[in-house]
């Protein structure tokens, strides 16, 4: 992989500056302002290179500004040091430090070291999940960077709000916030800053799969922060993800190798736990499974003694799938299980750990079990698909009224005080309202949740398939891709609810159900349609792969143990698919696949007809 030319204009303008200062302290010979000023400078540069001595040295200036009653040395030492910290992944010493700093910058009339101490203080906030009180510190220091004309904490501003859109899920509002960040560290000829935005459009990338696109922007970065070796060592981390997704594995473990390597040198232990995670997740790929089981245990154990419980939940989660895949499926059931006691704050971990039960279950043959965790697995997972496209419709309406409060304030500045003072009360009825309008969210959420969801197999229902599958149709037809929907009908079902009773019909429903599930994408939209009926929609399917996917289907209905359920009992089902996109619109697509359908029952049933 070509990573283009380097250059070593950044690290040599750094090691030049941190020489420079440090001649220039060796030359002092009072302990005086001008000694405590060239300390807290030396401290800041060393804060990303070598932020051990830089705390240090941050320190020393602290104790001397006391002594000379410096109140700006004590309130720009405190600074210093919670910048260290936040390199070393010490957030909640990061957190201590702003807050002593803040009151002090207030007290000097500081507006630039405020902001810088702000900034902080909402990083520590988002990095321990007190994501309102960050995101509330991150838009007041937009405002306020604006006002002051400060392009450096402007962009620091824009690209940690970019961070938090991306953690909701609001992937293109973080895209169009990385790329300000970008172009506004680009006005203030910050080449650091640069760097990082296009690390996080990475990562972005990454989160929707584009791979490729994020192996561009990372190799743009690495010339702009190679010398910061927290930021280098997060470059070649987020390589190795890059070339797992493109399953070149040998070039994924080393690039997983060299950033363990360089995280473990700058003593981080955030980046190490992810680095050890991501280094397991290439080894399990690689079938190293006893090496990948180490390196999920060690990532467990640093997660515990930091207090790191996301990555410990993950890591926890990681370690159960493993061992399910070696066969050790009681181990496997015993290590999933302890996900649920870790309270874990993501819901995508919880889901996944109860996909990995269902099928450890399954495998033991302990089908009621497997099937209650299935049962949960699409319930939490529906959730989150709809809180996810919740979160990016607000974080849009966010933004709007971000733009359109600028613009209003704007306004506001040319008028008098009594305009202010107006301002100030539309302010107040704004929160007001915003407080009604997530109290009416969440209502409408839950109503919707039990308005799109199946109850007894948990899939979608009828209502919101035909919602969905327009969408998809339309969209097919705009940009000229395949898709695919499939019907299917269970042969002789009545004779099951007759001969055996309601209740086993019901538990053929939900396997049949868990069955399909688990043998297609996170893309298919599956729902019940109705009774016995079930309706597969397949976007970006060939017919070829499709028919594919419905043989397999009709296959493992067809030869699953049904007798466990009841003895005697047999399921078939006859399938009807069509991939034929020239119709009216859906429902004649639709109504294709249902005469294709008849067709199967015609012939003898337990078939695919397309």
């Amino acid at each position: 992989m070509q990573q283009g030319k380097t250059t070593n204009s950044p690290m040599d303008e750094t090691t030049k500056e941190i020489r420079q200062l440090r001649e220039k302290l060796a030359q002092l010979e009072n302990r005086d302002t001008v000694y405590i000023d060239t300390s807290i400078a030396l401290a800041r540069l060393l804060s990303r290179t070598d932020p051990h001595e830089g705390i240090a040295i941050a320190q020393r200036a602290m104790a001397l500004s006391r002594s000379l009653k410096y109140r700006e040395g004590i309130a720009r030492s405190h600074a210093a040091v919670g910048h260290a910290h936040i390199s070393l992944s010490n957030y909640e010493l990061a957190r201590k430090a702003a807050e002593e700093a803040i009151p002090l910058f207030e007290e000097l009339q500081d507006d630039h070291g405020l902001l810088d101490a702000r900034n902080l203080l909402g990083i520590s906030y988002n990095t321990s999940g007190m994501f309102d009180k960050a995101l509330d510190i991150f838009l007041q220091n937009a405002e306020m960077a604006r006002d002051l004309d400060d392009g450096i904490m402007l962009g620091k501003a824009l690209n940690n709000a970019a961070c938090m859109m991306q953690g909701q899920g609001n992937y293109s509002g973080a895209l169009e916030y990385y790329l300000k960040t970008y172009h506004t560290a680009q006005e203030c000829g910050n080449d650091q800053d640069k760097g990082v935005a296009l690390i996080n459009i990475a990562v972005t990338q990454i989160e929707l799969g584009n791979h490729e696109e994020a192996l561009g922007y990372l190799i743009k970065s690495l010339n702009k922060v190679r010398h910061v070796p927290e930021m280098h060592a997060r470059v070649m981390h987020n390589f190795s993800r890059c070339h797992m997704g493109l399953n070149n594995l040998p070039k994924a473990l080393e690039f997983a190798e060299q950033s363990l390597e360089m995280f473990e040198a700058i003593q981080n232990p955030h980046g190490i736990i992810e680095a050890v995670s991501n280094l397991g997740e290439v080894l399990a790929l690689m079938d190293e499974h006893q090496k990948a089981e180490a390196c999920f245990l060690r990532a467990i154990t640093l997660a515990r003694s930091k207090n790191e419980n996301t990555n410990l939940v993950h890591n926890q989660m990681l370690l159960g799938r493993l061992h399910r895949q070696m066969g050790k499926v009681n181990l496997a059931i015993s290590e999933l299980e302890k996900v649920f006691s870790l309270r874990p704050n993501y819901k995508t971990v919880t889901y996944q750990a109860h996909l990995e039960l269902s099928l450890a279950h399954e495998s033991k043959g302990n089908y009621q079990q497997a099937l209650e965790h299935h049962k949960q697995y699409m319930k939490i997972k529906n959730q989150v698909l709809t809180q996810q496209a919740e979160q990016r419709m607000e974080s849009m309406r966010a933004s709007f009224q971000l733009e359109q409060a600028e613009r209003e304030t704007e306004l506001l500045r040319q008028k008098n005080a009594e305009l202010a003072e107006a301002n100030r009360k539309l302010k107040e009825l704004t929160e007001i309202q915003k407080r009604l309008d997530a109290q009416k969210s969440q209502l409408v959420r839950q109503l919707e949740s039990y308005a799109h969801t199946d109850a007894l197999t948990g899939l979608f229902n009828r209502r919101y398939l035909n919602k969905r599958f327009a969408l998809e149709f339309r969209q097919a037809r705009e940009k000229s891709l395949p898709l695919c929907v499939l019907i299917g009908d269970l042969d002789g079902f009545k004779q099951v609810n007759d001969r055996y009773s309601h209740e086993t019909g019901d538990t053929v429903l939900a396997e049949v159900s868990r069955i399909i599930s688990s043998n297609i994408r996170e893309k298919d939209i599956l729902s019940r349609y109705g009774g016995e009926e079930f309706v597969l929609v397949m976007p970006e399917t060939t017919m070829e792969d499709a028919a594919h996917i419905s043989r397999r289907l009709n296959r493992l209905i067809e030869e699953h143990d049904w007798e466990s359920i009841r003895p005697g009992l047999k399921v078939t089902i006859s399938l009807g698919l069509s991939c034929n996109t020239d119709t009216s619109d859906h429902e004649a697509m639709l109504a294709l696949a249902d005469e294709k359908l008849y067709t199967a029952k015609a012939q003898g049933k337990n078939r695919l007809c397309y």
